[in-house]
């Protein structure tokens, strides 16, 4: 065990340490703005919350050395709009787009892209990242109950017709509908309902379920044990064969 932990070592000094600094993804947290109030959030604490936004002279300048290196490499460039906040409710996401795609066209590299959003957003929004971006993860627990509960609006506004009227937009538009659920405790007897929701109403393509890890001031009533492992399981099979069927 020791041997093969100082060779992982030796193996990550190798790769990250030692070897130049060669990103070929650009990942944006644009901000900090969001506008659920999920019931497992990691910065649920308002404390947490900063009014700090990534500039476009910033992300141009990311936006170089990742172009610059997919270039030298002959790769696509990867660019991912992701979490800390809702990404689709930035007015300035297009610009932001603009800035990446006018970057890469410069180098003549393609752009890879992914958005993940929570789909609370206006038809705009959604038909605007149909339009531009080639995936598209959207964040969902599952069938209505599920989804007011753990991932209401700010104001506790009930959220599942939002997601549902998001997936028919996605749909219409010919976009592959990836859905990414987090699993809580509770939530965990229900995964087969909710799949069976994700399959007949949202029509999704692709599905992930992750189970809920503790922070520090998280509620017990969310977190998942050793002692809940078998019972995941036999609830995360039942729901991949419900999928696959």
């Amino acid at each position: 065990n020791v041997a093969k932990a100082e060779m992982a070592v030796k193996q990550f000094d190798l790769q990250y340490r030692i070897s130049p600094f060669t990103p070929y993804c650009l990942t944006l947290y644009t901000s900090t703005d969001c506008n659920l109030d999920c019931s497992y959030c990691y910065s649920g604490n308002k404390d947490l919350k900063s009014d700090i936004n990534l500039d476009l002279v910033s992300i141009r300048k990311a936006a170089e050395i990742v172009a610059d290196t997919c270039k030298k490499a002959s790769l696509p460039m990867c660019v991912v709009f992701h979490g800390g906040g809702e990404p689709l409710i930035d007015s300035r996401l297009p610009k932001i787009w603009d800035c990446i795609h006018e970057t890469a066209s410069i180098q003549d590299v393609k752009i890879s892209s992914y958005i993940a959003t929570n789909g609370v957003v206006s038809e705009k929004a959604v038909k605007w990242a149909a339009d531009h971006i080639d995936q598209i993860g959207l964040s969902c627990d599952g069938y209505p109950d599920v989804q007011n509960r753990q991932r209401p609006g700010r104001n506790g506004d009930q959220t599942s017709s939002f997601i549902e009227r998001t997936a028919n937009i996605l749909r219409d538009q010919n976009k592959k509908i990836i859905i990414r659920a987090t699993v809580t405790k509770k939530s965990c007897s229900q995964i087969p309902e909710t799949i069976r929701y994700f399959c007949d109403t949202l029509h999704a393509n692709e599905i992930h379920l992750e189970p809920v890890f503790s922070r520090l001031d998280s509620s017990p009533m969310n977190d998942f044990s050793f002692r809940d492992t078998a019972f995941f399981c036999r609830q995360f099979v039942s729901g991949k064969e419900l999928a696959s069927q």
